[in-house]
């Protein structure tokens, strides 16, 4: 096992130095620039060194504000990930549903500081590069295995990420290996590997001799490196649902089985190559973690570039210091000549006879300019007369150079072509939001090719998160979600329904599965972009008569892209009236739930016919009781009527008797 670990780690240090020694020229030339712009006295370094030895070097720094300036145009105009489906069977929710956890995921792990480092990095000396990892969702719970993506800067990219040399493509997608060196202290190595020896797996060639201290690191290297495996692919349909499964050899008889178990028919077999990357870490004389395969299809490494080409097959790279070099080291040397004459040239020197000033030396030695008066003897003649009196005449200062002057001028005009200079526009902070987005959209052209090669390299790191989400996000669990304003909702993760046609289990919010498009938003950030909408609907509405349909769904807008506090009850409201007005689509299960059961009732409208109806049921039945009642009270009386007639007949009956008899 010694052994094999021996010819590994062999291996290792040899591809090592051969991809690092592919681009040492570059890497050393980026080094120089990045000394250049940040550390103080970097511009004079090997430049110059025996001549000015003890002498003035004035820094007159006109690079470092091209390259913050251009900074502040990423922070203000920054590039995002959207996914989009690119088949029929991935859904806009699945969608959704990999955008939401790609925000979580960047900004609970500080996506934008990875990011951003290497921007800066790339913008100094031409390249940078930034880390998509994974960790676990909980270290000391060892019943967990829950894992999440996170983003993690890569400091010193130009020396610390050396790739494989035979990668051509901007993105090093296709790069088989990548090395990414990384600097430990001596004790924090030996806490981390205690059984390991400090041996340094390279050492960096850089300027640290340029440095006041110095650390006594150890350098240990991590290796990536893409590999691919032979497999079998089995294509499974259920002939009811014409749901579509596919498992693996590799996966085992069981995954077979329990497709078949659930009404699955095996459809066809196909032989492919599944790829898959490693991770290892090696010192200089050994292995100190084992190989291992890690979530992810691609090496997890996103560099960023400058400005990039390819001469003479070999690659070449700068950032925006590179080129303005030596008009920034002309100038400063120009400068400091100048400094440097007018601290030593005095103002002018008198001149006298030695008899002037004999036994005055030393008034006159030193800086006389703050002295009140200085004594001086005159000059006499044999006969004792006074001929002169004052100094003979005046050593004056050496003018300036009209060549020196030029030098300067051709200098400093040329670095602010180069750079712009200082920047003309300034936002005025009572400026509406559409005047603010278009201060902010007026980009250099000088540097939109390096914001062109960003948003090829966040692009890169949407694809290769979307390939570790596929992986570490495939067990059921409950997550937090992301939308694009901030706000949060929980998802349940490989959730089991029971489809409605076939009465099989299916599965929701799977990532494992389907197929998205990449696209990268360029342009303001959401807030900038929230504010110009504000704007709009605040005209679109003032353009709107008092009873124009629309006046409502604008103002329903207008409410649901105001950020401010105190207003969370207003904007609740406000989203359920736009619900209901079918401007919104439901988001979340809450949202949908409560459109429905806001949809079963009926409209105020509707509810007052409703109530009229009843109400004039309710009369046309208390007229028909009360027509009821006074019948019934007809009969009676009728009844009563007919009762008394017969009693009257029958009197008279009687009484017609009585008179028969009698």
């Amino acid at each position: 096992m010694a052994d094999k670990d021996d010819d590994l780690l062999s291996q290792y240090k040899k591809d090592f130095h051969a991809d690092y020694g592919a681009f040492e020229e570059q890497r050393d030339k980026a080094n120089e620039d990045f000394r250049f712009a940040v550390v103080s006295g970097g511009q004079w370094e090997g430049f110059l060194e025996d001549a000015y030895e003890g002498r003035a070097k004035l820094e007159l720094d006109q690079v470092s504000d091209y390259v913050h300036r251009t900074y502040g145009q990423w922070t203000l105009n920054r590039i995002g990930v959207h996914y989009s489906p690119d088949d029929e069977k991935t859904t806009d929710d699945d969608a959704e549903l990999l955008n939401g956890l790609y925000r979580r995921d960047f900004r609970r792990a500080n996506g934008a500081t990875a990011i951003d480092n290497a921007v800066l990095e790339a913008l100094y000396c031409g390249v940078g590069a930034f880390h998509i990892a994974t960790e676990y969702d909980d270290k000391e719970d060892v019943d967990s295995d829950y894992q999440n993506a996170v983003f993690r800067p890569i400091h010193n990219a130009y020396s610390m990420v050396v790739w494989d040399c035979a990668a051509k493509r901007i993105d090093k997608a296709d790069a088989e290996r990548c090395t990414v060196i990384y600097e430990y202290s001596r004790d924090a190595f030996e806490r981390k590997f205690p059984d390991a020896q400090a041996s340094n797996a390279f050492t960096p060639d850089d300027r640290r001799e340029f440095n006041w201290g110095t650390k006594n690191s150890v350098f240990v290297a991590c290796r990536y490196t893409v590999k691919t495996e032979k497999d079998v692919a089995y294509v499974f349909g259920n002939p009811i649902t014409g749901q579509m499964e596919t498992v693996y050899r590799s996966q085992g008889d069981d995954a077979k089985d329990e497709a078949m178990g659930l009404g699955f028919e095996l459809l066809r077999e196909k032989r492919i190559e599944r790829r898959y990357v490693t991770k290892v870490l090696f010192s200089g004389t050994q292995i100190l973690e084992d190989e291992e395969r890690i979530a992810g299809k691609r090496i997890p490494i996103i560099p960023i570039y400058a400005f990039r080409s390819y001469v003479d097959g070999q690659e070449y790279f700068h950032g925006l210091v590179r080129k303005r070099v030596d008009g920034q080291r002309l100038f400063n040397m120009e400068v400091s000549k100048l400094a440097e004459d007018s601290a030593t040239a005095n103002k002018r020197v008198p001149l006298f006879d030695p008899n002037q000033v004999k036994g005055m030396e030393n008034h006159w030695a030193g800086d006389i300019s703050r002295k009140p008066y200085m004594p001086i003897r005159p000059i006499y003649d044999k006969s004792g007369n006074i001929i002169h009196n004052g100094p003979l005449g005046y050593l004056e200062q050496s003018p300036i150079d009209p060549n020196t002057k030029a030098l300067i001028e051709l200098t400093a005009q040329f670095i602010q072509t180069g750079t712009g200079g200082a920047p003309q526009d300034t936002i005025n902070p009572d400026a509406s939001g559409k005047a603010i987005k278009a201060v902010i959209e007026r980009i250099d052209l000088n540097t939109q090719p390096i914001m062109e090669n960003i948003a090829t390299a966040v692009k890169w790191a949407g694809f290769v998160y979307r390939e570790i989400a596929a992986d570490i996000y495939a067990q059921p669990r409950m997550i937090k979600t992301v939308a694009e304003d901030g706000g949060e909702q929980s998802v349940r993760l490989m959730s089991v329904d029971v489809d409605q046609d076939s009465g099989m289990p299916v599965y929701r919010n799977d990532l494992s599965k389907g197929r998205f498009e990449v696209v990268v938003d360029t342009g303001p950030q959401y807030q900038s972009r929230r504010e110009a909408t504000v704007e709009t609907l605040k005209e679109i509405y003032a353009g709107l008569g008092e009873n124009d349909p629309n006046r409502a769904a604008v103002l329903g807008m207008l409410i649901e892209n105001l950020d401010g506090t105190g207003i969370d009850d207003l904007r609740e409201y406000n989203r359920r009236r736009l619900l209901m007005m079918g401007i919104r689509k439901p988001e979340t299960d809450e949202e949908r739930q409560l459109l429905a059961q806001m949809s079963q009732q009926p409209d105020p409208q509707q509810k007052l016919v409703e109530a009229a109806a009843t109400q004039q049921l309710a009369e046309a039945q208390q007229m028909r009781a009360s027509a009821v009642q006074k019948i019934e009270d007809a009969k009676l009386k009728r009844a009563k009527a007919l009762e008394t007639v017969d009693g009257m007949k029958a009197r008279r009956m009687e009484m017609m008797l009585d008179v028969l008899q009698g």
